[in-house]
């Protein structure tokens, strides 16, 4: 009887471990899915640049970049929604010269990417986020 109860909690610890593990893995995903989202926007954010010439980023799309009725763009948008921590919108921030995109990951850090192919990685404001100049700080 007691290695019956001995097995039980060996697998009880066991499976605890593993779903712990499994938590981690998950965690990390998340972030990689929202990461590759981000990086889909600032392939975006290029191609218009392109297209626009002198115009600049965002030229012709309206502040929040996502009123433009881009479907893709708001499927990006969704998705980084829908797998960050607290359910927020990418923040994209962009002027003639730069953009910047800030997202809020799965494990309560920020990710930023920039025109000047910055990246920034942080665990709260303002580090991760964008500054005034539409770049990362």
């Amino acid at each position: 009887m007691i290695e019956l109860l001995i097995v039980l909690a060996v697998i009880a610890l066991l499976v605890a471990i593993v779903f712990i593990s499994l938590t981690v893995v998950r965690t990390k995903a998340g972030n990689s899915v929202i990461k590759n989202d981000v990086d889909q926007l600032r392939k975006y954010a290029e191609v218009m640049y392109t297209e626009n010439g002198l115009r600049g980023y965002c030229a012709d799309i309206p502040e929040s970049c996502f009123g433009s009725g881009n479907v893709r763009l708001n499927e990006l948008k969704d998705d980084i929604q829908k797998r960050s921590k607290q359910n927020l919108d990418p923040v994209i921030s962009c002027d003639v010269d730069n953009f910047c995109i800030s997202v809020n990951l799965s494990d309560n850090s920020y990710y930023c990417v920039d025109s000047k192919a910055d990246q920034t990685t942080g665990n709260g404001f303002p580090v991760g986020s964008c500054n005034s100049s539409s770049l990362c700080q």
